[in-house]
């Protein structure tokens, strides 16, 4: 053979996989096309393209005319070999590889799940998943019949809402959630994303979203409840609101004017106060009940009843302020009898039917009049009454008048006149 010819020289590029070896094949001719041997290292093979600047082996002479190089790509995509002949580019040079991706061997998060959301709601950026090989290609599960990406919680107490798993197609490399949320307690959570194949088992492992905090949700009137103190005649009775979304976490911001609260009972139509936003999912309102008795507090968020609405609140009588003396104010016959009562009020007329000041000393007394009448005397009252009888003594004008100590009170007054009884004159 004569001097090897680089426009006589041609070659032998195979498509490439990503991570496996991709070996060149050049027939080094003279220019009548005879083989020629020898010139190993006139050769020369660069890379460009994908993988350009990839290490390419030694050129092997194989004794025959043609020499075989090696290099392994690892990125998919096209490669141009550039192949020289003592600098002269060989007939055919750049030759072109296309390089596929290596096997499925890992799962990535192209996109994360939102960092925050609410409990309840779809994440407002959803996850994108892709299928890779061990170089970071996008690869499939070709030789898997059924595949499955699935995501799950994997820490946080909640679950996932919308469709956490799908059946990807064999040639699908990458798939986008479109409806995934967390309902849940607030707090951090993180989500795993795995994939399921058969019959091949590529032996792909799950992998952990970054974390995403997760807050409270929409308020829910029927997880929603208050406490409701028993009240006091003249003092504030206050209402404790704690506004929960359906999982149970505590909702702040609410506004104000999505609450509704009335008073039915005893004390029906009371005036409530201002509502007060304690920052922590709790809101505080007071009103002020005069009538001793049960009041029924109704409540609403949004329109709806919130749970266990209407609540009761048992309004008790307030302090001692009030003597209020009754009897018959018509004339009395000297030698007749008839009983006069006192009855222990509050300040709003409620009668104080227990405790200690239900039970104080009662003096009966009469303040004026030219008549006179025996029976008046000191008495405890029970349950918030005291009574006495009197009797008619001299004619005339009696003006009757009870009183306390502790507390010192005084009574109204009550007139009524004694007669002579003629009856016994005779």
């Amino acid at each position: 053979a004569g001097s090897a010819d680089a426009s006589h020289t041609t070659a032998s590029v195979p498509a490439g996989t990503a991570g496996e070896v991709t070996t060149v094949t050049i027939t080094v001719l003279d220019e009548y096309d005879n083989p020629v041997t020898g010139v190993s290292g006139d050769l020369s093979v660069t890379v460009g393209g994908s993988n350009s600047g990839s290490t390419v082996g030694s050129v092997t002479d194989n004794g025959d005319g043609t020499y075989t190089v090696s290099y392994t790509p690892t990125i998919a995509g096209t490669d141009n070999l550039a192949i020289a002949l003592a600098g002269t580019a060989i007939s055919g040079s750049p030759y072109s590889s296309a390089v596929s991706p290596g096997p499925l061997a890992k799962l990535v998060i192209l996109t994360q799940p939102s960092a925050t959301a609410n409990s309840g709601e779809a994440f407002g950026q959803q996850p994108t998943i892709e299928l890779q090989d061990a170089f970071g290609n996008p690869a499939t599960a070709q030789g898997s019949s059924r595949t499955i990406l699935s995501a799950t919680v994997s820490s946080g107490n909640g679950s996932l809402i919308g469709m956490a798993a799908v059946r990807l197609t064999g040639t699908t490399e990458r798939w986008s959630f479109a409806d995934l949320g967390i309902m849940g307690e607030a707090g951090t959570y993180e989500l795993e994303f795995s994939l399921t194949t058969q019959p091949v088992d590529y032996g792909v492992l799950p992998i952990k979203s970054d974390a995403i905090v997760l807050s409270a949700g929409a308020p829910d009137a029927s997880a929603t409840t208050a406490v409701v103190a028993s009240g006091t005649a003249g003092e504030p009775t206050t209402i404790t609101i704690t506004v929960r979304d359906s999982e149970g976490n505590p909702i702040s911001g609410v506004p104000l004017g999505d609450f509704e609260i009335t008073t039915g009972g005893a004390n029906s139509g009371a005036i409530m106060g201002d509502i007060d936003d304690n920052g922590d999912g709790t809101y505080t309102v007071t009103y002020v009940p005069t009538i001793a008795g049960t009041d029924n507090i109704t409540i609403t968020l949004g329109g709806n009843e919130i749970g266990d609405s209407p609540y009761t609140s048992d309004v008790s009588f307030g302090a001692l302020a009030e003597l209020i003396l009754v009897g018959d104010d018509t004339d009395l016959a000297s030698g007749g009898t008839r009983s006069v009562t006192v009855t222990l009020k509050d300040a709003y007329g409620n009668t104080i039917t227990s405790g200690v000041e239900s039970t104080v000393e009662v003096i009966f007394m009469q303040q004026g009049g030219q008549g006179s009448i025996t029976g008046l005397s000191t008495v405890d009252a029970a349950n918030g009454v005291a009574e006495i009888t009197l009797t008619g003594e001299k004619a005339g004008t009696v003006i009757l008048i009870a009183g306390t100590t502790v507390p010192t009170l005084e009574s109204n007054t009550l007139t009524f006149d004694v007669t002579v009884n003629k009856s016994a004159l005779q």
